[in-house]
């Protein structure tokens, strides 16, 4: 990027059942930690931001956005996904495995 900041986002699927505000709030948490996150890019508020992005079939997935300088955006990306990897099931949100429920039909007027 020619930009002197980036935007980094990243999506986590968590299991249904999921407290959506215990999640937002250990997510945020995250983002907060890291000091090479910033909060003013160019002169405008940059607040690190985290929703609930989509009901899906298998999960409930959350979006992470964050700003953060060009040379930062890389190393800050493999931190924070080593982050949420380890540290969301510490704190009781986990990852869901996908799921596919297959049904068979014996057609019994088949020889």
């Amino acid at each position: 990027s020619h930009n002197r900041i980036r935007r980094a986002d990243w999506t986590i699927d968590l299991e249904y059942g999921t407290s959506a505000e215990k999640a937002k709030e250990v997510l945020m948490d995250l983002l907060k930690s890291e000091n090479r996150i910033l909060t003013v890019a160019d002169g405008a508020p940059a607040d690190p931001f985290v929703g609930l992005n989509l009901l899906g079939n298998s999960s409930i997935q959350f979006t992470m956005r964050a700003w953060v300088s060009k040379e930062d955006y890389w190393p800050v990306k493999f931190l924070m996904n080593e982050k949420i990897y380890a540290e969301l099931p510490e704190k009781g949100l986990h990852f869901p495995y996908q799921k596919l429920d297959v049904t068979i039909i014996k057609d019994s007027s088949a020889s």
